[in-house]
Formats: C-alpha cells, sequence, structure tokens
C-alpha cells in the first residue's frame, strides 16, 4: 500500500505500508552406501541435504516533505520492519530467528546565499540482534558563478550483519547405520558455518572534494571530478574454526556419540585431495578487515557539434593500511590453488589480505561516441577497459580487459502518436574476455531490435 498527499505549501506526505513472502524449497535427500566414493565408512549413511527456507518481512514507512522557508528545505521520516526466518538447515536449533528494526532519518537543505548550500543529515537506527547505529551526513556547495560548483562533504555509513551472517548454524544432519540399520535418528552433523558470536556492524567514513563545471555555452564542454577518501571498518569474513580429516567420521559412529558444540558431533570433510593442507570445511564469521580506499574519478562531455556527443570516465582506485582485526583466526597453513596453480599463499591470513589489496580494478576507463548524420539515424561506439581484478571468495583472479560495442539505430514515425526504432548491436568486436570465473569467457555477439513506443 502506497499512499501519497500533497499538501500547502509545497509539503508532502507519504507512507508506504508492505508484506513480503519467500518460500524457497530445495530438498535433496541422499543415501551413501558403503562404496560411494564420498562414504568415508563401511556403513550406510542418509544425508539430509536440505536449504529450504521461508522469509517474510513487515514494514511501515513514512516520509514527510516540507519547505518551512524559501532557503530551507526538509525530508524527514521512519521505518518500523521485522523480518522473520524459518530454516532449520541454515539457523539450526536456533531456528526460527527473527528481527525488528527501526529508524529515524532527517536530512535538510539550507541555502546560506547564493553561492552557499549546505546539505546535512543524520539517520538513527535500532536492532534487536546488534548494536544501535547512526549515520550522519554533512556537505558544502560554493558555486562561485553558474559555470561552477566546488562540493566538500563528509558521512558515515553503517551495515548492520544479516540474520544468516548473525545466527548461522548451517549442518547437514547424517543418519548412519551403526549395526541396527538407518532408523530416522541423527547419529553425526556435517557442520558448514556456525556464528560463535554476533558479529559487530560494518562501517565507512568518505570524505569527498568535488569540482562540477558546465563550459558547454563557451566551448561545449562540462564534467564532473572528485576526490575521495574512504575509511572500511570492522568488514566481516568467514574464517575457519574447525577441520578434521576424512577418516574422522569413524570417530563419530563408536559409542557414546563424542560432544560437539551443536549437541552432535564433530565436522568431516570430503577428502579432497587437491589441497595440501587439511581442508577446513566449518566456517565462522567475524568482523576482520580495515581498509582505507582512496582514488579519483572523472566525467567529461564535449559536443563538437549538435549532432555529435563524447563522452569520457576514468576513475583510478588505491587502497593502503589492509589489516586484520583479528589475524589468529586466518593463522593456519593454506594453499590456494587458483587461475595461477603455481602461486601458493603460506596462510589463510596471506590469501585474505591478497584478495582484500586486489579485490577492486585500479584502473576503469570508458569512452562513448554519439553521432546522428541525420535525425532520424543515431550510430554510436563505446570502449571499456577495466584493469586486472581478484574478486572475493568465489570469484577468481581475471586479467584486465578492453571492449568495444558498435550500436546503430534508424527511427521511424508510425503515424500521429506511435514511433518505431530499429536498431542492431554488436557488442565485444575484438577478443575474448573473462568475467568473474575462469569460465565465463565473453565472446563476440550481435543482436537487432526494434521498439515501438509513444
Amino acid at each position: 500500500v502506497d499512499w501519497e498527499h500533497e499538501l500547502d505549501n509545497e509539503e508532502q506526505l507519504k507512507v508506504l505500508a508492505y508484506v513480503q513472502q519467500l518460500e524457497h524449497k530445495d530438498d535433496f535427500p541422499t543415501l551413501l552406501d558403503p562404496a560411494h566414493p564420498d562414504n568415508p565408512i563401511g556403513a550406510d549413511i542418509f544425508v539430509d541435504f536440505s536449504r529450504s527456507r521461508e522469509e517474510r518481512r513487515y514494514a511501515v514507512e513514512l516520509q514527510h516533505l516540507l519547505r518551512p522557508h524559501d532557503d530551507l528545505r526538509m525530508v524527514w521520516g521512519g521505518e518500523l520492519r521485522r523480518d522473520e526466518a524459518d530454516s532449520r538447515s541454515l539457523f539450526g536449533p536456533g531456528n526460527p530467528v527473527d528481527n525488528t528494526l527501526f529508524r529515524i532519518f532527517a536530512n535538510a537543505e539550507w541555502r546560506l546565499t547564493q553561492e552557499f548550500l549546505v546539505n546535512a543529515g543524520v539517520m538513527l537506527e535500532d536492532y534487536d540482534l546488534y548494536e544501535s547505529a547512526i549515520s550522519p551526513r554533512l556537505a558544502l556547495s560554493y558555486s562561485p558563478s553558474a559555470s561552477h560548483t566546488f562540493r566538500v562533504s563528509a558521512s558515515r555509513s553503517v551495515r548492520a550483519p544479516s540474520m544468516q551472517e548473525a545466527r548461522a548454524d548451517e549442518y547437514f544432519p547424517l543418519d548412519i547405520d551403526l549395526g541396527a540399520g538407518l532408523d530416522g535418528e541423527i547419529d553425526a552433523i556435517f557442520q558448514d558455518a556456525r556464528s560463535e558470536i554476533v558479529p559487530d556492524n560494518e562501517t565507512v567514513d568518505a570524505l569527498e572534494l568535488g569540482w562540477l563545471f558546465d563550459l558547454s555555452v563557451e566551448s561545449g564542454l562540462r564534467g564532473d571530478i572528485k576526490l575521495f577518501y574512504e575509511r572500511y571498518r570492522k568488514m566481516l569474513v568467514d574464517y575457519p574454526y574447525g577441520y578434521t580429516g576424512r577418516d574422522d567420521l569413524g570417530a563419530c559412529v563408536t559409542s557414546p556419540l563424542p560432544p560437539a558444540p551443536s549437541g552432535y558431533c564433530v565436522n568431516i570433510n570430503d577428502g579432497s585431495s587437491n589441497l595440501d593442507e587439511p581442508n577446513p570445511v566449518t566456517y565462522g564469521i567475524a568482523n576482520q578487515i580495515d581498509l582505507d580506499f582512496y582514488g579519483i574519478e572523472a566525467t567529461l562531455e564535449i559536443r563538437p557539434s549538435h549532432r555529435s556527443r563524447v563522452i569520457g570516465s576514468y576513475t583510478l582506485n588505491r587502497s593502503r593500511n589492509l589489516d586484520a582485526r583479528n589475524p589468529a583466526l586466518l593463522d593456519y597453513n593454506y594453499s590456494d590453488f587458483g587461475l595461477d596453480p603455481f602461486r601458493q599463499d603460506p596462510t589463510l591470513l596471506a590469501k585474505v589480505k591478497r584478495e582484500w589489496g586486489q579485490s577492486y580494478p585500479s584502473h576503469i576507463f570508458s569512452l562513448l561516441g554519439i553521432l546522428r548524420p541525420t535525425p532520424d539515424v543515431t550510430l554510436s561506439a563505446s570502449i571499456y577497459h577495466l584493469s586486472d581484478t581478484q574478486f572475493l571468495e568465489v570469484g577468481d583472479d581475471l586479467p584486465g580487459y578492453t571492449r568495444l560495442d558498435l550500436r546503430a539505430a534508424y527511427r521511424m514515425r508510425l503515424d500521429d502518436k506511435w514511433q518505431a526504432e530499429v536498431y542492431g548491436v554488436v557488442q565485444n568486436t575484438g577478443s575474448d574476455y573473462l568475467d568473474f570465473e575462469q569460465f565465463n569467457s565473453f565472446e563476440t555477439r550481435a543482436f537487432a531490435g526494434i521498439k515501438i513506443y509513444q
């Protein structure tokens, strides 16, 4: 339900209320007989592979826009939201879980003079599961003329952990034939992840300096240049807190069963032989990474003629002060077999630092050229460049690439109301490149289409 009401004096009131529900069925019960290659003992094992879950969200939002003065515009509001999740495989004995969020916010835009504009805002958030958070922002813009604006802003943003990050207890129950056959009872578990403590909020403090200029009347040039500096703190990282060998399941089936943190048995892994060290199979989540991130972003646009336009953008990214808050959690021998099988990090800590330090492209560049030789024909070419990137966790080390796209379109009028556009596109006219993972190869592709619109 979305309700809007116009008040007097440029005021507006908005209310939004909604309910969301998701039911996700993902069950795969499996029987591993003694001859199965993933069965480490000489007995039947029934595994309840399940990732089924139900999620519900109930929310009410309020927003009030007002203009108490000619030089002052404001907006304030709030939200009350409740999230519920029901999944035995994701939350274990603590299932189901819920979290209630209450937040209020306000933002004001105050024109001090013709040249100076102040923008200030703050948001307060209170959670059931996590610590409360405050997110302030302050910005000042200075416009000495209609063609130039300089701005400076400082802000803090907060990300609260998800319910899965805060309450994870993921495992697969195992029913093992202990001599009397499978009896439907849980004899052991395969623990996949477990949140031993509730993580803190992640934060980022940001400072920006910007220059916006519009010289289109004099030279057809306009652009936006920004310097930024960001301090990321308490970033969440998965860490192994328990790992055992393939043969340890044998200890689980002796009587009496040894206890475990979740009440059943120790973890097992699949005995994979492609790692030099034991393969950790049980993960926790902790606030680990601190990182300073800085760089420059620039966008320039020029109009050589009334029928042509060229837009270019460039981003330079750098980082420093990359540190782990609790290195002991990641301090164990680890071999990384990624895109380069000859590079091996001696510890998981080194791998995590390397991934975070290279998880962004240092250089991003794009150039778009648009030409309209006639009012009905549009031709464009786009060039994109992305430098080397190592994606976090599931992604791979990928080399940079440069891509060229071409597009041609012809527009025609069908009648007094309707128009049509016929277009053709060729994407990546050069060599294939890899995207996110090494088996995602983006080849040259071409397609055509037609749009009909009023």
